[in-house]
């Protein structure tokens, strides 16, 4: 059986094209994430992620999602 880190944050994204374009946005950080719920984005990083990588991943995240829940 394969063990795995799975989170899921919930950031009340209620609106499905802000999600994608979250989504999107990692994507072109370098983050990849999926969408599996309106309201949920889900990471699923390999259990060897470094602490570095997995810092440098969650900045990438949050710059994502600021830039996209911006007014």
């Amino acid at each position: 059986r394969q063990k795995q880190l799975i989170l899921m944050l919930d950031r009340g994204l209620s609106n499905r094209d802000i999600a994608a374009d979250v989504e999107a946005r990692c994507r072109q950080l370098g983050v990849i994430v999926n969408v599996p719920l309106p309201h949920v984005i889900r990471l699923v990083p390999p259990l060897t992620i470094t602490d570095e990588e997995l810092g440098r991943g969650l900045t990438r995240l949050g710059t994502a999602i600021q830039e996209c829940t911006d007014d």
